[in-house]
């Protein structure tokens, strides 16, 4: 089969990839509302900050020993709770185009001071644009679980490495543990980002392999390499479930990955995509963006025809047809 006919069948064969192994995800808040954790009583007390500075403020009261302990509780609150991510206002960093874990990276190079004039910052804009509305709806923890769920998908996106390498497993795949090891068994992966970046590095060095994705977006590693025989695989996994800017992103980044090849033509990238997006590659959407997609992968898959754009279906019949 050619790879145009493997991304054919990961479309006649989609994967109704559903988890009900732990059907509640990952539970943050207690179970009853008359119950607190860490976390809830955490995401309270933000609130309640929040509001005494808003009153400050409403009333003009200039009281700077009292503001810098207010904004030093929520810099210790925002650093030291666990999940405290899922709160509103931790959610809120991102409309300013931020985020809470661009700002636990940075502050390790911050000292309090400069964390508390960047949190104030924020704050004020969070009072004038959402605070004073969810004081008036009601703020609920509830918020927190339902974040919680949201994040559900890239939690189970780690799993997806698990899903491939259970594919390994029926034709005897070997971890390998070290580079001559790689070389010598005939079928054996590797996790660059679990541990084995050195062992890719010798197989990039052995194979002459330049893998250009990697060095335009700063080094970042596939999720696993394996080979078969004398073919080998550079492999990017995806999972995506719905729509949106996030989930597009990936689309497109999982789709790019293909467009690219080496002089050795047993050199592979292949794709591999979980989840329900997977139905809008079939080439009958009406959606512009999903054209676009398809008509990208079809284009890059005639100009480089070692690479492959699966789904889990399609993985196991490529590894199934070349082992036999």
């Amino acid at each position: 089969m050619t790879n145009l006919e493997y991304f054919q069948y990961s479309i006649d064969h989609i994967c109704m990839d559903l988890d009900f192994s732990n059907p509640s995800g990952s539970l943050v808040i207690p179970i009853s509302v008359k119950e607190q954790n860490e976390l809830t009583k955490a995401n309270d007390e933000i609130i309640d900050l929040i509001t005494t500075y808003s009153k400050l403020k409403e009333l003009k009261i200039d009281s700077e020993k009292q503001v810098k302990e207010i904004f030093t509780k929520i810099v210790f609150i925002i650093e030291n709770t666990k999940h405290i991510n899922y709160s509103a206002f931790c959610v809120y960093f991102r409309v300013i185009g931020f985020s809470y874990s661009s700002y636990m990276d940075e502050s390790k190079s911050m000292n309090i001071d400069e964390k508390i004039a960047l949190i104030r910052k924020i704050t004020d804009t969070y009072i004038n644009e959402r605070h004073r509305i969810y004081l008036s709806h009601g703020y609920s923890n509830q918020s927190l679980q339902v974040m919680s769920d949201a994040s559900s998908s890239r939690r189970k996106g780690k799993t997806g490495i698990n899903n491939i390498i259970s594919i390994f497993v029926p034709y005897n795949f070997i971890k390998a543990n070290y580079l001559e090891q790689f070389l010598k068994e005939s079928c054996a992966y590797i996790l660059p980002d679990k541990g084995d970046l050195d062992i890719m590095l010798g197989i990039l060095r052995k194979y002459n392999i330049s893998f250009k994705f990697r060095v335009e977006r700063q080094n970042k590693n596939p999720d696993v390499i394996f080979k078969i025989k004398d073919e080998i695989f550079i492999c990017e996994h995806k999972l995506t479930n719905g729509n949106g800017g996030t989930q597009n992103a990936e689309i497109n980044e999982i789709i790019s990955f293909i467009n690219q090849s080496e002089v050795d033509t047993k050199i592979h990238y292949l794709s591999c995509l979980e989840g329900d997006f997977f139905e809008s590659l079939n080439g009958s959407s009406t959606q512009p963006k999903n054209i676009t997609q398809y008509n990208n992968i079809v284009t890059y898959l005639e100009k480089y025809k070692q690479n492959y754009f699966v789904n889990e279906n399609g993985l196991k019949k490529i590894i199934s047809d070349i082992c036999i």
